[in-house]
């Protein structure tokens, strides 16, 4: 499981597959609420992830629009912004923890309502293997 990719569109895993994470890098967003841009995609296999992950808008000008996150096509987390020219926005860097389950399709996505504007997504965690079923010793 563990790989050496700085950013992409994957989970990485760190050589003793204790730790996973992924970077989108600097992405120019041309999406809207209507069709949201994906940041990020990834999947799990058989371990779940305690993750936090984080937006940041890497673009100094005036921007509404959402950053979302979904698990298997299904909105969990979403949150709409307003940005202002030449100001320092408290809505960023938007964070979450959140537990990601095995075998999860995980989407980071996002769009604004007037034009294109520049995103990074984070996502750090720690990685759990689930628990086996029917191996119980009592």
């Amino acid at each position: 499981m563990s790989g050496e990719t700085v950013k992409g569109n994957a989970l990485q895993f760190t050589n003793d597959n204790k730790r996973a994470y992924a970077y989108s890098g600097d992405v120019t967003v041309t999406g809207s609420e209507s069709t949201p841009q994906a940041l990020l995609n990834f999947n799990t296999n058989s371990e779940y992830v305690e993750a936090t992950i984080q937006f940041t808008y890497s673009q100094e000008s005036s921007q509404r629009g959402f950053n979302s996150i979904q698990f298997n096509n299904i909105t969990i987390v979403k949150q709409f912004f307003r940005t202002a020219s030449g100001t320092y926005d408290e809505t960023f860097p938007m964070t979450f923890e959140i537990i990601i389950p095995p075998f999860t399709d995980v989407k980071c996505l996002t769009g604004f309502e007037d034009s294109s504007g520049k995103q990074c997504v984070t996502v750090i965690g720690k990685v759990g293997m689930a628990p086996r079923v029917g191996n119980l010793v009592e």
